[in-house]
């Protein structure tokens, strides 16, 4: 949170003066409210960046001929090069942050039996459509371990679901079938 509140703090700086404190009131609420709608800060963050970029942007266009002859004698270089870099790290840290959280949500979470590798796709997790969910169970769906599933599910449940005696061994080793 230390961070969105320095890009914010920098946002409002570069925004022009008389739009300053509109600006951040509007933002700080932006922020605040952002969880309840579905919208992550990073976004939220860049809008602010490229938002206070162009109304700087403008701010120099409106100046006009003013900001235009003190940049060809260079006394205002300084100040364009600055805002410049500025904007530079602004947007190349708002693309790397929204890079980060975009690489962290696709991360996968299953536990890799080998067994069945293709049965732990988060995507078809609980779905009672799907194949591994059928010939496995829900239990195994769940991506829990072999303790979990016998905590789970008893001895008796997977008989009367009609699981194979394969897959009931795995759970319960000490699983003999009638024979007759």
């Amino acid at each position: 949170m230390r961070s969105i509140e320095i890009l914010l703090a920098i946002c409002v700086a570069l925004t022009p003066r008389h739009l300053r404190a509109v600006r951040e009131e509007q933002w700080r609420a932006d922020l605040r409210d952002s969880p309840g709608m579905g919208i992550s800060p990073s976004s939220l963050i860049f809008g602010a960046v490229c938002s206070s970029v162009i109304a700087r942007y403008y701010e120099s266009l409106y100046r006009g001929s003013m900001l235009l002859s003190r940049r060809t004698k260079g006394e205002n270089m300084k100040l364009v090069l600055g805002m410049m870099g500025a904007a530079v790290v602004l947007v190349g840290g708002a693309f790397a942050g929204i890079q980060a959280k975009t690489e962290q949500a696709g991360a996968p979470l299953s536990r890799a039996d080998t067994s069945h590798p293709e049965c732990y796709d988060a995507a078809k997790m609980n779905d009672p459509n799907d194949y591994c969910y059928q010939t496995i169970g829900p239990w195994n769906s769940r991506l829990l371990s072999d303790d979990e599933v016998r905590s789970a599910v008893s001895l008796e449940q997977m008989i009367s679901n009609g699981m194979p005696t394969d897959h009931i061994l795995r759970y319960f080793p000490a699983y003999q079938p009638n024979s007759k």
